[in-house]
């Protein structure tokens, strides 16, 4: 089991599908965000990669720190409990 699939990425796509929503409801409605064909424009590179980074900013780092914790991913270990020895970590995972 990943962490990123299961806390992370979720929350990183709710974020940015309000920001599409957002973005919907002001502006690629409009008349004026259609193509000569009648379809509307999606939005451009630029505004994307914005909603991009600013969702990874407003994600909180402890939903990240849960995400390792929650799939017992030993990456927790070497991450967040830096102060002990690898082989000592690699003993604990292999007894949990």
């Amino acid at each position: 089991m990943q962490p990123l699939d299961t806390h992370v990425n979720k929350s990183i796509k709710d974020k940015i599908r309000n920001k599409f929503d957002v973005w919907y409801e002001n502006y690629g409605l409009q008349d004026n965000n259609k193509t000569k064909a009648g379809y509307f424009k999606p939005p451009n590179a630029d505004l994307i990669i914005n909603w991009v980074l600013k969702s990874w900013q407003e994600i909180d780092s402890r939903i990240i720190i849960n995400s390792f914790q929650h799939c017992g991913n030993f990456f927790y270990f070497l991450i967040i409990k830096g102060s002990m020895s690898i082989p000592m970590k690699l003993t604990l995972l292999m007894k949990s």
